[in-house]
């Protein structure tokens, strides 16, 4: 594996039976939030290693890092991710975490 991946798990991380689901990070500002993350759906992540510029045998290597390594909804449920549930359980946790409303939930529903 490349020498600049960290082995040390990151606390914003969640994780499924050991395996990498969300990485995420937060900067919280006086009344300001900013939220990075990403939650890996399905198995869209692992196609990144075909654009990278490396013999086909270490793209294979690093797949087969990727696959031990992480997880994602699709395969935790064994059924396609609904993302209209989804993106409103993320609103309504934020919203209990914070004791906040967000605006646009009602959007949600019917764009996906």
């Amino acid at each position: 594996m490349p020498q600049t991946r960290s082995k040390k798990t990151a606390k914003s991380e969640v994780k499924w039976k050991g395996q990498k689901l969300i990485g995420s990070a937060q900067r919280k500002m006086e009344s300001t939030i900013l939220q990075h993350g990403s939650i890996l759906c399905g198995n869209y992540h692992l196609k990144i290693v075909d654009y990278l510029n490396l013999p086909e045998a270490k793209i294979q290597e690093v797949k087969e890092h990727l696959r031990k390594k992480t997880t994602d909804i699709e395969t935790i449920l064994n059924s396609p991710t609904d993302y209209e549930k989804l993106s409103l359980a993320l609103i309504e946790g934020f919203e209990k975490e914070w004791n906040i409303e967000l605006l646009g939930k009602a959007e949600i529903k019917g764009e996906l």
